[in-house]
């Protein structure tokens, strides 16, 4: 008889750690960082994300938002010990471009398929219902302004209004750990001191190079000029960086480069 009940408990113990293993996932802290997306399951297998894509998802307060390619999203979430589940997705619907057909909507199927996940200080791992590893994701940097080159695809012009960047041109910005922001206006070459901290920023003054320039480019460089200077906020998502005034005016858009 105690041989069988020790056969019995050592059967037992064996179905709990397969059920455990099975689960996936072992919990975490998900809130608190912005999540980077590195790898998902595209329905047949894991998938690195395409270059130059940054997906990304931010858990706060039952709602997970961030970008996907190049359009954003929202949904509902619920978390407790380990098993995470969300629902109810909402995205925009911009056509992007330069990417494989069906990588959104891969990325989205993923998310909403959660139900463990694994979350570290590095990185987080999603698992679907049979234990299956379907989202890899790692920590944003403390610090996602610097150590990029920005390419402004918009331009607060100074006449109430905020334009694309002409054509042939190309405007870029890098933040430094020095407290320098370097990169070019669309002609010359321009260095400025900032300080940013918890999503405000201040520029300037802005020093740049004297070539001559065609008039129009000149005048979108001095407007450009001008919106970095009025900056005083700033936000990153995805590969998006946005300057903006103290009353909320964008001055500035980029696309990481």
């Amino acid at each position: 008889m105690r041989a069988r009940a020790l056969v019995s408990i050592a059967s037992i113990a064996l179905v709990i750690v397969a059920a455990c293993s099975a689960s996936g996932g072992t919990g975490g802290t998900l809130e608190g960082t912005t999540w980077l997306l590195k790898s998902y399951d595209n329905g047949t297998s894991m998938v690195d994300v395409p270059q130059g894509v940054y997906p990304d998802a931010i858990f706060a307060s039952g709602k997970v938002t961030g970008i996907l390619v190049c359009n954003s999203y929202t949904a509902s979430y619920t978390q407790s010990g380990s098993s995470l589940a969300i629902s109810g997705m909402a995205t925009t619907t911009m056509a992007c471009a330069d990417t494989s057909p069906g990588v959104e909507q891969q990325m989205a199927a993923a998310m909403q398929k959660a139900a463990t996940y694994t979350a570290g200080k590095e990185s987080l791992k999603v698992y679907d219902s049979s234990g299956k590893n379907i989202l890899v994701y790692q920590a944003a940097p403390a610090d996602p302004l610097t150590g990029t080159t920005w390419t402004a695809t918009e331009v607060n012009n100074g006449k109430g209004a905020v334009a694309s960047v002409a054509a042939g041109t190309t405007i870029t910005a890098s933040f430094g750990s020095d407290g320098q922001v370097t990169g070019s206006g669309g002609c010359n070459e321009y260095s400025a001191t900032f300080t940013a901290a918890d999503g405000t920023i201040v520029v300037g003054p802005v020093g740049a190079t004297r070539k001559m320039c065609d008039p129009t480019v000149s005048e979108q460089e001095t407007a450009y000029f001008t919106a970095l200077d009025a900056a005083a906020t700033y936000t990153v998502q995805g590969n998006t960086l946005e300057l903006r005034d103290a009353g909320g005016a964008i001055q500035v858009s980029y696309t990481k480069q």
